[in-house]
């Protein structure tokens, strides 16, 4: 009898153990499709219809994709791939090129699969003998520290732009560790150099912090994502720097006494002397410490910063 309950207890367990692992399997499959990027989902769609030998229906649908705002350059590059497979596979070899060139202008070591038909490599294989640039944009904070009460600037340089994909920076920053990240934005006009300033009074705060942070995108169409330098949580980091110099000491004489012996003059006082061999004890043990804290773990300043977006 005690057997029989035994093996009834243990059934129903495992059948409840079934059911909670079914379902357990259908909502990780719904959250999974509810966190899947919409843009995502369109190329996904896009490269099936391809799949399927329904080319027109896959380029109506890309055309929607680029008119989504804030596409990101990897979401950009699996769109053109898209469209010149598309465009070549219509015997439309010209829009397939542009297409292709696009790609690389965005990622000039991208390769086709070997099993693309020689017929829709053509176009890309044309492309890429042309030898393309990519995008090549510098940006370079101008200086290493940032001072209170001095503007804070970065070198722009846009050195390649193929297409106009470029259309701007957006440069983010806030002082310290918190609050939210203020940010500038400059549109890119042609190719050169220019200065983007940012004014003491919009990065400095009264927090004191000694650490500005920022960080970069180069945008495109529609705030197209197209390269980032840092991010919200990885940003950069330029040293702000407090020390002024001090100001010279200026010694006052102390009037005569009333009894008409003059008082000594305070710099001449035993106890002023103590107290500044206290504090000069003090820095120098200071900067003791610290050095040797210093030099056991470099700091994060690095900013001999020459990124080019296309290598990203």
């Amino acid at each position: 009898m005690g057997n029989l309950q035994g093996s009834i207890v243990t059934q129903i367990l495992l059948d409840w153990l079934r059911v909670w692992f079914c379902l357990m399997i259908i909502l990780s499959s719904r959250s999974g499709i509810a966190e899947e990027d919409p843009t995502d989902r369109l190329l996904n769609q896009a490269s099936s219809l391809y799949g399927q030998l329904k080319f027109e229906a896959s380029l109506l649908l890309t055309d929607n994709v680029i008119e989504r705002p804030r596409n990101t350059r990897e979401q950009l590059i699996r769109l053109y791939h898209i469209r010149g497979l598309c465009q070549a596979s219509l015997r439309n070899y010209d829009q397939a090129q542009e297409e292709f060139a696009r790609l690389l202008t965005l990622d000039p070591r991208f390769r086709l699969s070997n099993k693309i038909a020689p017929r829709i490599r053509a176009p890309f294989e044309k492309a890429k003998r042309k030898d393309p640039v990519g995008l090549k944009i510098k940006i370079l904070p101008l200086a290493r520290i940032a001072t209170p009460g001095k503007s804070l600037g970065f070198s722009i340089e846009v050195i390649s732009n193929p297409f106009n994909m470029a259309e701007s920076v957006q440069i983010w920053y806030r002082h310290g560790h918190l609050g939210k990240f203020s940010s500038i934005h400059s549109p890119i006009l042609g190719l050169g150099q220019k200065k983007l300033t940012i004014s003491s009074t919009a990065w400095e705060s009264q927090s004191g912090h000694k650490q500005l942070f920022w960080f970069a995108a180069i945008e495109g169409k529609n705030k197209a994502q197209l390269a980032n330098l840092g991010n919200v949580s990885q940003p950069r980091r330029i040293k702000v720097d407090y020390s002024k110099p001090l100001a010279p000491m200026t010694v006052v004489d102390t009037p005569a006494g009333r009894d008409g012996e003059e008082y000594s003059h305070w710099y001449k006082q035993w106890w002023v002397w103590a107290i500044v061999g206290g504090v000069l004890v003090g820095i120098v043990t200071a900067g003791i410490v610290k050095g040797s804290e210093s030099s056991s773990s470099p700091g994060p300043y690095d900013f001999s910063i020459d990124v080019f977006y296309s290598e990203k």
